[in-house]
């Protein structure tokens, strides 16, 4: 009896926490994300830039990581750290319900971020102001010259252009989240890490 009115009390506590974090001004950060966000965009500033020595010494030279992979570390990181409280001491369902929003949310980010780019970039060429072809520089001649068939795809996410797949690779990691705390509650931390070693 006292188990289940101390799981109600921390229950109350959690929902009060999680509605407070998402109060306007109020929201807490993880300076750790911010610290590997930042490495992460020094690392991609190094490596663009042409003629700049410096992309002899970012970490793609020296193993199989750059800064793609430090922000989907810090995906999934910030994604515990937003959810994992909701799956904790509210519930699967609920855990779940949250992170279907947030796909919802991202999803529609995604399309409206490609279609207003999309746009301004075929305004700029037609417009003549530049001698630079900036859709061939994007690849969206290809969604351009086969719209019919790629503006499904690109509804559905089976056609995701170039340099737009961060968001669909973000809805994969959230999509992940609710498969992972199920089986978490139900097999254990020690034999899921087990399983996922075996995996690999």
């Amino acid at each position: 009896m006292m188990k289940a009115h101390s799981r109600s009390v921390d229950a109350v506590s959690a929902n009060q926490d999680i509605a407070n974090d998402h109060r306007p001004g109020q929201r807490r950060r993880d300076p750790r994300l911010d610290f590997f966000r930042g490495i992460g965009v020094f690392i991609i500033f190094m490596a663009h830039p042409s003629g700049n020595r410096g992309t002899l010494w970012i970490p793609a030279r020296f193993g199989f990581s750059d800064a793609t992979e430090i922000f989907v570390f810090c995906s999934g990181m910030a994604s515990a750290i937003a959810f994992g409280r909701v799956f904790e001491f509210i519930g699967w369902r609920m855990g779940t319900a949250r992170i279907l929003y947030r796909i919802w949310q991202v999803y529609w980010a995604h399309i409206c971020l490609f279609l207003v780019i999309a746009s301004i970039l075929v305004l700029v060429d037609g417009a003549g102001w530049f001698a630079q072809d900036y859709v061939g520089e994007l690849n969206l001649h290809y969604f351009f010259d086969n719209s019919v068939a790629n503006l499904p795809g690109l509804l559905t996410l089976s056609y995701v252009p170039s340099y737009f797949d961060i968001l669909p690779m973000y809805i994969a990691i959230l999509a992940m989240i609710p498969v992972v705390m199920g089986l978490l509650r139900r097999i254990g931390g020690l034999r899921l890490a087990m399983a996922a070693i075996v995996a690999i």
